[in-house]
């Protein structure tokens, strides 16, 4: 009888370790967004720091490798669940980011009137646009490392 108590409490901590493993290796890791949320406040700084032309092209080629990124990553995964948490996401995103960013263009245009550039714009357009993906990523890569549910 002591044997089979063992044998179910070996069960117990396989299949624990088992769904841990598949949390931490699957697609709702947060690595995406937190991914995505770097890349979408560095390149919006980068208007701050570059001129506007370099800033531009690193922005382009910056989403380009993001993409590639996000599409190797997700084909490498070794665990594919059925149910992907969070699908919404971008979706929401994709409304949310081009209101921000016409947010941030009539301000910068308001500063140009003036005929000097507001300094900061992109840094702090950068903050606001990346806010929810990083905020959303961080939350499930905790989840996923065993924080709270």
């Amino acid at each position: 009888m002591d044997s089979d108590a063992q044998q179910a409490s070996n069960a117990l901590q396989a299949i624990s370790r088992a769904q841990r493993m598949a949390r931490q290796h699957g697609p709702n890791n947060g690595m995406v967004p937190l991914v995505w949320g770097g890349v979408v406040l560095v390149c919006l700084i980068g208007y701050d720091v570059l001129p506007w032309y370099w800033a531009g092209g690193i922005n382009f080629a910056a989403a380009a490798a993001a993409a590639a990124w996000t599409k190797s990553y997700q084909r490498h995964l070794p665990v594919k669940p059925l149910k992907v948490e969070q699908p919404w996401l971008f979706g929401v995103w994709s409304f949310y980011h081009p209101l921000v960013l016409m947010g941030g263009v009539a301000v910068g245009t308001h500063g140009w009137h003036l005929h000097h550039a507001l300094p900061g714009t992109g840094t702090v357009i950068g903050l606001l646009d990346s806010a929810p993906l990083l905020w959303v990523g961080w939350q499930q890569r905790r989840r996923t490392l065993g924080g709270r549910k």
